[in-house]
Formats: C-alpha cells, sequence, structure tokens
C-alpha cells in the first residue's frame, strides 16, 4: 500500500476497505486491474446513481499516472477522500458525528424534504446507526456507503432514500411522488407511457382474469389453455378486448392521484415526531387521492370490464362487440349515472387495506433485507414491490371480484353501499364455495413481474436512466 493512500485512508475501517477491493474488483469487469469511465458509469447505472459525463471526468482526477483509468490504489484514495468530505459536509456541527436533525437538514437542503416522511427519515438513519446509539460515526457511514462508486453528497443522497416506484397492475395504489427537481409533466409523462406498455403487453393475462371472476370461463381452464383458444377463436383483437380504454384511462387516472397525492403531502404538519401517526397521514392522503381519481374515472374502468367480457367468450368478435360510445350510453340508458359507477363500493372498499398491506408489507421486508446486511439496490427495492404489491392484491383480490361483477352484471344498478357487497360477496360462497372469491388470481399473479418490469423498464427509458 502506498504512503499515500495510507495517509488518506487512515481514518477507514477495515471492513469499509475490504469492501472497496471487493467493489473495485466488481467494477473492474475485463480484470485488467484499472477501472476506465466505461466500467465506472455502468457501475453508477447498476446503482442508478446519476452522474453526468462532467461529473464522471471529475471523478479520473485522482488518476496519478496520468493514464486514463483508476488502479487499486488510486480508487480507494479517490472512494477514502470524497467518504470523509460528504461526511463532513453532512456534520455540520462538527461534532464528529451524523444525528437525525443534520440528516433530515441535508434532505431538505438537496431537495428531497416532500419525498421523504419523518418514519422515512429514522428508518434511513436507523439502518447506518449500527450500534444504535442515536448518532452515526464516521466507521459506520463508510462501511455502509464504502459499496458506492462515487460517494458525493447527491449520491450518498440518491442511495439513502432510494426507492423505486413500480406499477405490480393494481388499480387501487397511488404512484410514487416525483422527486421535486423533475417536471411534474415529464414525471407523469414517462410514469404514464410506462403504464400504457406494462397493460397492453399483459392485456391478455388481464382479460382472462376479467373471465374468470365474472364466471365466463369454464371451471379449471388454464392459462394457456385459454390463450390458444382466445386466439385460434377471436385472434389478436380478443386477446386485447378492453385494452383501449383501460390506456386511455391509465393517464387520466395517474395524473390526478399523482396531483392529489403531492398536494395533500405538502399540508403534513412541518414536524410528525410519532411515526406511526405519520403512516396514518399518509395513509390517508393517499386513501383521499386514491378515492378522488378513483370517482373521476370510474366509469371508464366499468367500460372496460364491459368490453373486454361481452358477450359469450369464443362468440365472434364482430358480431358482440360495442364501441366505447356505445357502451356508454347502454350503460347510461339502463341506469343512468348510477349505470356507469357499477361496482364503485367495493372499489372504494379496497383502496385502504391495499395502502396498508402494501406499505407494511414493503416496510418488513425492507427491514429483513437490512437485518441481512442486504445493501440498497433497484433490484432489491423491486422485489421489495414486487412481493409487497402481489401480498396487497392477493388481500382485497375478494372485493376486485365482486366489483366486476357489478359492472358487468345486467341486473339493475343496486345503491353503493356495503350491503349490497356483502350480499354477493355471499352469494359467490354459495355457488362456488371460499374459491370463487379468487377466481382468475393466477392470472393475476402471472402479469405482476412482467408488469412491473415493463412499467420501470419504460419509465426509466423516457426519464434517460438507461444506459444508451
Amino acid at each position: 500500500m502506498s504512503a499515500n493512500r495510507s495517509a488518506s485512508t487512515a481514518s477507514l475501517g477495515q471492513e469499509a476497505l475490504s469492501r472497496l477491493v471487493e467493489v473495485f474488483e466488481s467494477i473492474d469487469t475485463d480484470r485488467s486491474g484499472h477501472i476506465d469511465e466505461s466500467e465506472f458509469k455502468a457501475a453508477c447505472e447498476k446503482l442508478s446513481l446519476s452522474l453526468t459525463d462532467d461529473e464522471i471526468k471529475q471523478c479520473f482526477t485522482w488518476d496519478q499516472n496520468g493514464d486514463g483509468r483508476l488502479d487499486l490504489d488510486e480508487y480507494v484514495t479517490f472512494v477514502s477522500d470524497r467518504l470523509r468530505r460528504t461526511f463532513e459536509e453532512i456534520d455540520t456541527d462538527m461534532t464528529g458525528t451524523i444525528d437525525l436533525n443534520e440528516l433530515r437538514h441535508v434532505m431538505r437542503r438537496l431537495g428531497t424534504a416532500r419525498q421523504l416522511t419523518d418514519r422515512e427519515v429514522r428508518s434511513m438513519f436507523a439502518e447506518v446507526d449500527a450500534n444504535r446509539s442515536g448518532e452515526i460515526d464516521f466507521e459506520e457511514f463508510s462501511n455502509f456507503f464504502a459499496h458506492l462508486p462515487d460517494p458525493s453528497l447527491v449520491s450518498v443522497a440518491q442511495q439513502w432514500a432510494q426507492g423505486v416506484g413500480i406499477d405490480v397492475g393494481a388499480d387501487f395504489a397511488p404512484p410514487p411522488l416525483p422527486p421535486p427537481s423533475l417536471p411534474l409533466y415529464r414525471f407523469l409523462l414517462a410514469g404514464g407511457l410506462g403504464g400504457v406498455v406494462s397493460r397492453t403487453l399483459t392485456a391478455p393475462l388481464e382479460r382472462i382474469k376479467l373471465l374468470a371472476q365474472t364466471q365466463r370461463l369454464q371451471h379449471g381452464a388454464g392459462v394457456l389453455s385459454t390463450l390458444s383458444r382466445m386466439w385460434r377463436l377471436e385472434g389478436v383483437r380478443g386477446l386485447f378486448a378492453g385494452n383501449g380504454v383501460n390506456v386511455a384511462r391509465v393517464f387520466p387516472y395517474a395524473a390526478l392521484i399523482c396531483i392529489a397525492y403531492s398536494n395533500l403531502c405538502k399540508m403534513f404538519p412541518a414536524e410528525i415526531v410519532d411515526g406511526r401517526l405519520e403512516s396514518l397521514w399518509r395513509m390517508g392522503a393517499a386513501s383521499v387521492a386514491g378515492t378522488f381519481a378513483t370517482l373521476l374515472t370510474h366509469p371508464l374502468d366499468v367500460v372496460r370490464a364491459r368490453l373486454t367480457v361481452a358477450g359469450q367468450f369464443g362468440q365472434a368478435a364482430s358480431a358482440r362487440r360495442q364501441g366505447i360510445m356505445q357502451t356508454f350510453s347502454s350503460l347510461f340508458d339502463a341506469g343512468g349515472f348510477r349505470g356507469l359507477y357499477r361496482g364503485l363500493g367495493p372499489t372504494l372498499m379496497a383502496i385502504i387495506p391495499f395502502l396498508a398491506v402494501q406499505q407494511s408489507s414493503y416496510d418488513y421486508l425492507k427491514k429483513r433485507a437490512s437485518r441481512r446486511d442486504m445493501k440498497p439496490s433497484v433490484t432489491l427495492f423491486v422485489s421489495c414491490g414486487i412481493v409487497a404489491g402481489t401480498t396487497a392484491q392477493t388481500v382485497v383480490y375478494p372485493l376486485d371480484v365482486i366489483r366486476r361483477l357489478m359492472q358487468v352484471e345486467q341486473k339493475e344498478v343496486q345503491p353503493v353501499r356495503a350491503a349490497s357487497t356483502a350480499r354477493l360477496a355471499k352469494e359467490i360462497v354459495r355457488k362456488q364455495g371460499a374459491r370463487g372469491l379468487y377466481a382468475g388470481l393466477h392470472a393475476t399473479y402471472l402479469k405482476v413481474v412482467p408488469a412491473a418490469a415493463l412499467s420501470l423498464l419504460v419509465r426509466d427509458a423516457c426519464l434517460g436512466r438507461l444506459q444508451s
């Protein structure tokens, strides 16, 4: 080890030094013993760290021998110095430790205050405070962030607050809050396009789910056999029945719920000491936003359900399909405005339990991952999000079945009340048993992973986060 490196890394613990060597070896993909700019950039993108080309070039000013690359000594010296500088930027009172208030302050200064709740900040702090002393010293800080290729203040804040909002094909959850530095229109456009692509490419599975929920499939029919029959009898149009109006619903729903949710979150008290109270505030804001967006876009969801399951499965599509406006008209003629809001009751009843289960599951999974020393990454957050979203959908699935039956039934429209929901649930159980409340759940599970992956891929491509 060179004298220069020894001086720069004297304050690092052995754990951090060992991790730096491991990180260097993982970035050095060609095993040349040096890191070039392309390898460095790829490592940053893998962790979703947004560095410009100029910022990457700045990191390579630590190239002491002028060969345009960083060897192990140069890399360790660079990261050690960057960790120390970043730690001192956060430690504003210069006590040698970071406390909770200093973390809150730096997140607010970097523009992330509107994204993070008090509970989330406390959770972030606890992840790094390994000895639970209530303060973070430099050894704890460097041990936690030594895996970052460039542990600058911005990169550390990005990684510390990292979280990925994904579309798991559910209609109940609000999207993540847009980063304050990103124009709202761009965030909505990227999220909307991601939703459109994911919903379109998983539309055949969605149709199978709706056909099963509304008792239009033979008992025990498999996904592959149903897709094959759908293709054979109805062609491509049958696979994507109802997807046009579903796509038309994605953009206004996402925009309405995101705008409402963002503005409601701004009304939170400036300081909430009790993390559980903060969770209730956020859940309340999400529930109100979800209710608002649902009330304004529910007629499109009813039309989507009608078009997706119209007629008898296998009947010629041209003989049984109405257009969007025709379906709107027939629903209104049959029940007035009430006809356009079939199934609204169970839809609204599902919003709060969905949010509660999804968020608690996500928090639990992240905490378990942290205890197993799994470092924050996009893969980790996406995996936690998929499992949490799937769990939440499973819990509220009976309400999803009930609302779909209400939306497509031809009987007189019932008032929106809990009694009609309970009555229909009893009728389903009487005729089909408890499994009838979970009809089509297998198709829901099959579409979760591709829906999440496609949504995230398209959204990040629109935001310029993917490698060109």
